[in-house]
């Protein structure tokens, strides 16, 4: 039991990153599912998305 929910505020911490999650193998489900988005041309999580970063790059208001 994690301290927090020791202390009765009735919450439980959820990693803010891949860094602090357990390490183990995928379920079979999601790495099949990653091989079709992969295959798709789909954006996967954990992996640079191109179009984001080309969208991001560019100025939010338009110069004079």
């Amino acid at each position: 039991m994690s301290r927090e929910r020791a202390q009765g505020r009735g919450w439980v911490r959820i990693p803010a990153s891949r860094v602090e999650q357990p390490a183990g193998p995928a379920p079979t489900i999601y790495l099949a599912l990653v091989k079709r988005w992969r295959e798709a041309g789909r954006t996967l999580p954990g992996h640079p998305d191109e179009e984001w970063e080309r969208l991001v790059s560019q100025p939010c208001w338009p110069g004079p």
